[in-house]
Order: structure tokens, then C-alpha cells, then sequence
């Protein structure tokens, strides 16, 4: 087992001196065990995959964009101060609902804690420093659609666009399907005069 652990070990000392982004090590028994150990429909039971703390670090909020979904649902993500992790500038990470905005307190002038999820999509870990109240962060919900300029909805835990036809939501459901049908090089912008007719 200890053998085992400092493997773990080297690998995290060696993640921070590499000029490749490594998120984890998959230690294996050692041939003549595999066998008797087997494997399950998907997995060798032999191996198993350890994935490294990923490399957080602290940002202040700027903004928030909201965007609608194919659902229609109008969703935040956070603007910040640019910072350098795991390899990339991040300016921006998920805020998920605008649920979690108003609970969180967050907009600008919070702090976050960000890392990458897989190593790869910015996120949120925690809030820092949150907004002085949660009313404040209300404020952040829009009121209208950022696409259509309709009314908006909120329930507490989501925000909707009101317009059935609301020209951002029918673009992402046209963006989709292109993406189901596999058709290449047509943007949302692209597609947002269709949208619209």
C-alpha cells in the first residue's frame, strides 16, 4: 500500500515540473494477480484510476452573462478577473441557475474560488467573498430576456424567458439539431435570422 501511495506521490511533484497537464495515475496489480482479480463488464478489477485535487485559486467576479437555453431557460455565467490555472487564462466559469447566483450572493464584487472540473471546464468551488446580501444578488436576475427583451420569470431557483418564440431559444434548438445531424461550420450567429422568421 505504500509503495502504492508514494507512486501517487511522485506523479502530483512530478504534475507541477511537466509541460503536459496530467489530472490523475492508474495503478495496476502487479500481471500474475489480474487474473485471479478479473474485471466487471466495463473496468478491469485490477487497476483502479486516481484522480489529483485539482489546482484551485481565487477570483473576483466582474460580471454576469446571462444567455437563454433550448429550453428557454435564462442562464448565468460569471464573468471574472482573468486568472492563470492549470494551463489557460479563465475569464469566465458556470454559475449554473440563477438560483444559485441569489444564494451564493454572487455578482460583481464577489470572490471565488474556481478550478477546473476534469481539469478542463472552469467552476465554481466556493464562494469567497459573497455580495452584502442575498437581495443585492436578486438585483443580478434579469428581468427581461437577454435575447428577445420579453418578460422573465423567476422562480426562486430559475429563470425563464416568457415568449415561446423567443429568438435565442429557437436558435439553440436549431444549433442542436444541426449538432445531432452533424452538420458543420454553421454558427448561433448564423442560424440567429432563422430564428427569428
Amino acid at each position: 500500500a505504500n509503495e502504492y501511495k508514494n507512486a501517487v506521490r511522485v506523479h502530483e511533484a512530478l504534475r507541477e515540473q511537466i509541460s503536459y497537464q496530467l489530472d490523475g495515475v492508474v495503478i495496476s496489480y502487479p500481471v500474475q494477480e489480474r487474473a485471479i482479480l478479473g474485471q466487471n463488464e466495463h473496468d478491469p478489477e485490477w487497476a483502479v484510476a486516481i484522480k489529483f485535487v485539482p489546482e484551485e485559486t481565487i477570483t473576483g467576479v466582474t460580471g454576469i452573462d446571462w444567455k437563454v437555453s433550448k429550453r428557454g431557460e435564462i442562464m448565468p455565467t460569471l464573468e471574472l478577473e482573468p486568472v492563470f490555472l492549470d494551463g489557460s487564462t479563465v475569464k469566465r466559469a458556470s454559475a449554473y441557475n440563477a438560483g444559485y447566483v441569489v444564494t451564493n450572493k454572487l455578482g460583481p464584487g464577489a470572490k471565488v474560488s474556481i478550478a477546473k472540473a476534469g481539469d478542463i471546464i472552469p467552476e465554481v468551488q466556493r464562494v469567497v467573498i459573497p455580495l452584502a446580501s442575498e437581495s443585492e444578488a436578486v438585483r443580478n436576475v434579469p428581468m427581461t430576456c437577454p435575447s428577445c427583451q420579453s418578460a422573465a420569470t423567476y422562480d426562486g431557483l430559475h429563470c425563464f424567458c416568457t415568449n415561446e418564440n423567443c429568438v435565442g431559444k429557437i436558435s439553440k434548438q436549431l444549433s442542436t439539431a444541426l449538432k445531432v445531424l452533424d452538420i458543420k461550420g454553421v454558427g448561433e450567429k448564423t442560424i440567429e435570422p432563422f430564428a427569428s422568421e
